[in-house]
């Protein structure tokens, strides 16, 4: 009995045991699991705030897209706005610029130039041309008779030097000057005030030169560059009337003085400007032309 009754107390005093343990590992794995759904709970909350963020920066990024399309806009309206051309007083039927200045003759055949494109007053040169080309400070110019004229400025008492020879237009650069007559020959040389005249090849009622290449229109108003001033000529696409060059630019006017222009003398393709001009005349992105009414217009970058 004895033995029996301390069996008992030991089975009991074991399931004691057993109980407390697993009331201790209920609680451990309750504890734990409240641990890990705190975790979670917390992890969500940071992913979820993460998103928020992420989603506010996405509608900040639209935002400032929004008003930078705005400003795109309304940049592009201003420029739109502003004229291409701003009149300049006066008249004139004829214009040559180089750098920051410019030069021009009327329908009287008065010479007017003046050093600023697009302010200040016109003073005028003494004397008389129908036609008349600027570089520099230096003048070339032909008169009614087709006489030839020079002056190495371009002072109100100009120096003119009659030059030998006749011709109807001139145009002169770095020194050298080629013309066309009364017949359409084309005349160069490389002295611009002594050495004697040779003979081009070709036919051309208007010339340009610039940096020793040439463009020039036919009576036909056939287009024609050259490579050098010897005449290797080939023709360019295109009518127009009348062309100035500078450097690798080339612009013109044709038979509706509608305005072309283009950046590359040998190849890609003429595009039209705003206007219309009967003369145009160009020194890099700086553009000079008179109209049918022989107002007088400014224009840069104009080849934007």
């Amino acid at each position: 009995r004895e033995a029996q009754a301390a069996k008992a107390k030991a089975d009991a005093s074991g399931k004691a045991i057993d109980k407390k343990l697993a009331d201790e590992k209920a609680k451990l794995a309750k504890d734990a699991n409240a641990k890990v759904a705190a975790a979670n709970a917390k992890a969500g909350a940071a992913t979820n705030q993460a998103r928020a963020e992420a989603a506010k920066a996405v509608a900040l990024k639209k935002s400032l897209d929004a008003v930078n399309a705005k400003l795109t806009g309304a940049t592009a309206a201003k420029a739109k706005s502003i004229p291409y051309w701003k009149q300049i007083g006066g008249k004139l039927k004829q214009v040559s610029i180089s750098g920051n200045k410019v030069c021009g003759v009327n329908s009287a055949d008065n010479i007017y130039c003046k050093t600023n494109l697009h302010a200040g007053n016109w003073y005028q040169v003494h004397g008389k041309l129908k036609h008349i080309s600027l570089d520099g400070n230096s003048l070339y110019g032909v008169n009614s008779a087709d006489n030839i004229y020079y002056s190495p400025n371009m002072s109100a008492k100009a120096p003119w030097k009659q030059i030998g020879g006749k011709l109807k237009q001139v145009s002169h650069a770095g020194g050298k000057v080629c013309g066309v007559n009364s017949a359409d020959n084309i005349y160069c040389k490389t002295n611009l005030h002594a050495g004697n005249w040779y003979q081009v090849p070709g036919k051309l009622k208007h010339v340009s030169v610039s940096n020793g290449k040439l463009y020039g229109v036919n009576s036909a108003d056939n287009i024609y560059y050259s490579p050098n001033m010897s005449g290797n000529w080939k023709q360019i696409g295109g009518k127009l009337k009348q062309v100035s060059m500078s450097g690798n630019n080339v612009c013109g006017v044709n038979s509706g003085d509608n305005i072309y222009c283009k950046t590359n003398l040998t190849g890609g393709n003429w595009k039209q400007k705003p206007g219309k001009l009967k003369h145009i005349s160009i020194s890099g992105n700086k553009v000079y032309g008179v109209n049918s009414g022989d107002n007088i217009y400014y224009g840069s970058n104009w080849n934007r």
